[in-house]
């Protein structure tokens, strides 16, 4: 195995095209301890009213077992933590070894993973990492945009994502998703000098072995190495646009509408007379709040003749929302949908 160099991909073509594996997390119970020197211990707390505290069993060593919560052992490239579930560890190799430049460069990945190996045999902890369960991966990607990455909140506000279950704004970012995977947009000029710039992140969360299994075919770390820099990033578009970048356009048509609100329009469209286009968008907020609700001039004409007006009048209705919308100085599709369009081509595309 070749030793490990940080420099191996300081001229890779991905590195430089910034996008690559920031983040990973094994799992596994096949490991030995022949030396806990190195481990910090964390030991059983004691529960209110009980005299003592049964000790837990954690693994055996060639002095005896290990008892206790937990034990670590932390560096700055490597996270270590063993609980009676087994042995757990992270790394980042866009970080590992001072290095600072995401890579897709799974080579590259495979000699940090021998280099941690070889570096924990000899403080005395004997696991194969390669081997290891995948329960942690994280695919980021930074682009420049046309703005600055705060002026794109009310966009990442528009995002529902699949079946998300949290969504967070920040300052000068963004996170949306559920405990099996999540979306991350953040400024990094900001990260790393502490002033506002258009230099975007976006990270891909996949938190779980199941989730890490489905999108990227992967259940252990080894199986990683078999792609390449072009299939990750690949995979990587199809998952932010499937399960982050979702919008009511690409979701269900009225998916940001209650159904009480829904049928109230409804209803407004369908008995309003030759002028119900006027109570339309003082209902709805105007142009830009049709279009927030809908998603789509398509969605709003799709709506329109379901509600029993003729197509040739519902024609009519969006050539006037295209003019209103160019008058109040908007674009075609607001700037919400270009923002979000730019976001789409810089990490999907």
């Amino acid at each position: 195995m070749p030793l490990y160099n940080n420099k191996h991909f300081a001229y890779s073509h991905y590195a430089l095209n910034n996008f690559g594996i920031d983040k990973i997390r094994i799992h596994t119970r096949d490991f030995e301890v022949k030396d806990t020197l190195c481990l910090g211990l964390q030991p059983n707390s004691k529960q209110q009213g009980l005299a003592e505290v049964e000790p837990t069993f954690l693994f055996n060593t060639p002095a005896g077992g290990v008892y206790g919560k937990g034990a670590y052992y932390n560096n700055e490239d490597i996270n270590l933590d063993i609980s009676t579930f087994g042995l757990s560890l992270v790394f980042n190799p866009t970080k590992y070894k001072g290095a600072n430049q995401l890579t897709a460069d799974t080579n590259h990945i495979s000699l940090i993973a021998q280099d941690i190996e070889d570096h924990l045999q000899e403080l005395g902890i004997r696991l194969s990492i390669s081997n290891s369960k995948a329960t942690r991966i994280d695919l980021a990607k930074d682009r420049l945009m046309d703005k600055e990455v705060f002026m794109y909140g009310d966009t990442f506000n528009t995002l529902t994502g699949k079946r998300a279950k949290e969504r967070v704004q920040y300052p000068d970012g963004y996170r949306i998703g559920n405990g099996q995977r999540q979306g991350l947009f953040y400024d990094k000029g900001f990260e790393q000098s502490q002033q506002r710039s258009n230099n975007m992140r976006c990270e891909y969360r996949l938190l779980k072995s199941a989730a890490i299994s489905k999108a990227l075919s992967i259940t252990r770390l080894e199986d990683i190495y078999k792609a390449t820099p072009e299939d990750l990033h690949y995979l990587y578009g199809i998952e932010v646009a499937n399960n982050i970048l979702n919008t009511p356009k690409t979701n269900n048509n009225t998916r940001n509408i209650s159904l009480q609100g829904l049928q109230h329009l409804r209803q407004v469209v369908s008995s309003g007379g030759r002028y119900y286009q006027k109570d339309l968008f003082a209902l709805s907020g105007g142009v830009s709040g049709l279009l927030d609700m809908f998603g789509s001039f398509d969605n709003i004409r799709n709506f329109i003749i379901s509600c029993g007006k003729k197509r040739q009048n519902a024609d009519a209705i969006i050539k006037d929302l295209k003019h209103y919308l160019q008058q109040s100085n908007g674009i075609m599709n607001s700037t919400i949908g270009i923002d979000l369009e730019e976001i789409k081509q810089k990490f999907v595309a």
